[in-house]
């Protein structure tokens, strides 16, 4: 059983928990890389009239006696107003709302790491007699762990009604700084004369919720807002950026709707349809939920496509959400994304959706030091498969100790159980390339059975040596997993619950070219092979020396030649353009000082 998403999902409204299929043993664990935002576009707040504020009823927390604190149960921690931001050992930044500089409201959950349970609480009850349909909006900033942030709503001052927010965010991810978020609170509110509101947080040991700039507006009557969507089973199974053809299976489309209107929304649809080089290839629709979705409330619906996109290429899904009401605001209706069939690799991430550089793990925001670790995706073979070499994209950021070389070890791990260290690379920061790929081939290919958890991990000592990896901060299946000290106390384990997917790679091309080498040479990897558009030629120098990289077609003729100087121990890269080369066979040479090496590549 995939158990370890259990806690996590448990947020999301309309998720179920199933037989699941891969018992991965590994935590959740807080991060101190940069936060990321919710994968939908964040729209204008949905008012009848954009800014049409209700009697005047806005609040900045300029003036603190306008509110009330307190804690429910044995929780000691409280909300602050000022303008400082949060300080725990994960800070994360202060809020960026519009009037920031005269103060906002702050539960700063990672400072007081305990039982979180308190609330903010507007001091005297507002009238909103006469307003049949009315919307609480404000500004907040709020980073995701385990915790969870509700709009509270109260007409006698002592019963509340609870009203989520955040809550399809993902552990770890974080909202938009600042996020206009709001509220209708129109099935508790409407047209009573005393209404209180107050901001709860409920959780421990997190991160850190800010709000400001409160106002009661006029509130749609049908309001629905596609909030996110998914393509894979991220629920019982994994989606993946890229998949191999081998590895494809049928696209399980997902997507969490919210109900932001008035009136409850019936019959709520959401339409899809998945194209292959914009031609459809599938499509239909299927209900949210039982279809009916009350005011404030979300909900889930999930649809097995029945299309294997085995034809290698890229898919476009669209989404679009439907009901028997018009939507007042349907801006946020609609969502796309797109994922990858290929012949051979294997990966969480794609080049497209890089968003930043992971990694430079420090102990904490007080020490400094770079600890030891190791970052790594997870992958689950449907089909046995055996498993040539590992990609991994380097960041800009990675750098080594002035007097020794990078260390890093390039691992395969069987979830539970380390099967085989593949690599000890020692990679100086003057080689990595401005796209950083590095390509690490097995000597012996590793078989991968089906239903087994893998985890292909990059290592690092720490110290002087400073690991980043390009990566993508959106991974809805938490397909990352890492190695180090990220326990309580220190305790070192598999830890999941990252919101990011570093640059690591499974490929299986058997034909992909073995580590080769000669005396001029060595580390000589060619691939990928076949190919239809750029070849990569990879390789280290044995002495200081210019090494020639030719291409010559069957017929003799020489179709490309590259000049390349080299230092000793130098790895060295170039990609040879095949587009607008024939299809057929041709013979790459690298020639050097002393020997030459030729390998034979095909173009298709």
């Amino acid at each position: 059983m995939k158990k370890i998403y259990v806690s996590m999902l448990a947020l999301m409204t309309g998720f179920g928990a199933t037989a699941q299929s891969v018992y991965v043993p590994m935590q959740l664990s807080k991060t101190t890389s940069p936060e990321v935002s919710l994968e939908q576009p964040i729209v204008p707040p949905s008012v009848v009239a954009t800014g049409d504020t209700i009697n005047q009823l806005y609040y900045d927390f300029s003036t603190p006696a306008n509110w009330t604190f307190g804690n429910v149960g044995t929780a000691t921690g409280s909300w602050v107003i000022g303008t400082a931001g949060p300080a725990g050992d994960f800070p994360i930044d202060p809020i960026e709302s519009t009037t920031a500089s005269n103060g906002f409201a702050l539960y700063d959950s990672d400072l007081y790491c305990g039982i979180d349970d308190a609330y903010v609480q507007l001091a005297n009850p507002v009238d909103l007699s006469g307003q049949s349909s009315v919307a609480v909006q404000f500004q907040q900033f709020y980073r995701n762990f385990q915790g969870q942030s509700f709009l509270e709503v109260s007409i006698d001052g002592t019963t509340w009604t609870a009203y989520e927010v955040n809550a399809g965010l993902v552990v770890n991810g974080s909202t938009p700084n600042p996020d206009n978020a709001q509220v209708n609170i129109s099935s508790v509110a409407a047209n009573e004369s005393q209404v209180w509101i107050r901001f709860r947080y409920e959780g421990g040991c997190d991160y850190a919720w800010m709000v400001d700039d409160v106002a009661f507006v006029e509130g749609a009557s049908d309001d629905l807002i596609l909030d996110k969507v998914f393509y894979g089973d991220v629920v019982n199974d994994w989606e993946y950026a890229i998949t191999p053809s081998a590895q494809t299976v049928p696209v399980y489309l997902g997507a969490i709707v919210t109900n932001n209107g008035g009136s409850q929304a019936t019959n709520v649809v959401c339409n899809y349809d998945i194209t292959l080089g914009g031609t459809s290839v599938n499509s239909g629709s299927f209900p949210i939920g039982a279809g009916a979705i009350a005011p404030a409330v979300s909900d889930t619906g999930w649809y097995d496509t029945g299309y294997t996109p085995s034809t290698v290429g890229e898919y476009v899904v669209t989404y679009s959400i439907t009901a028997d009401a018009t939507d007042e605001t349907p801006a946020d209706n609609d969502a796309s994304v797109t994922f990858e069939t290929s012949e051979y690799e294997w990966s969480h991430e794609r080049e497209d959706l890089w968003d930043d550089e992971y990694g430079g793990y420090i102990v904490s925001a007080t020490d400094q030091t770079l600890i030891e670790y190791s970052q790594g995706s997870l992958f689950v073979p449907v089909v046995g498969a055996d498993l040539y070499a590992i990609k991994v994209s380097f960041g800009s950021l990675t750098s080594a100790s002035t007097s020794t070389p990078l260390a890093l070890t390039v691992e395969v791990h069987e979830t539970g159980a380390n099967i085989q260290d593949i690599v000890d690379s020692e990679i100086q920061a003057a080689d990595i390339t401005s796209t950083g790929w590095q390509t690490f081939v097995l000597d012996d290919p590793i078989p991968l059975t089906a239903g087994t958890g893998y985890i292909l991990a990059v290592t690092t000592p720490g110290g002087d040596d400073v690991m980043y990896l390009d990566g993508w901060g959106l991974d809805d299946d938490f397909g990352a997993a890492n190695y180090g000290p990220f326990g309580t106390g220190g305790a070192e384990n598999w830890y999941s619950g990252w919101d990011y997917s570093s640059a690591i790679r499974a490929v299986f091309d058997p034909n992909i070219t073995g580590i080769e080498e000669n005396e001029d040479v060595s580390g000589v990897i060619i691939y990928p092979n076949p190919t239809t558009d750029n070849l990569n030629i990879n390789f280290v120098s044995k002495e200081d020396q210019n090494v020639t990289i030719n291409v010559i077609g069957v017929d003799g003729a020489l179709v490309f030649s590259e000049n390349l100087t080299t230092k000793i121990g130098q790895a060295s890269r170039t990609t040879v353009d095949f587009t607008n080369l024939a299809k057929g066979i041709y013979m790459v040479q690298l020639v050097g000082s002393n020997a030459s090496l030729t390998q034979r590549v095909v173009v298709q």
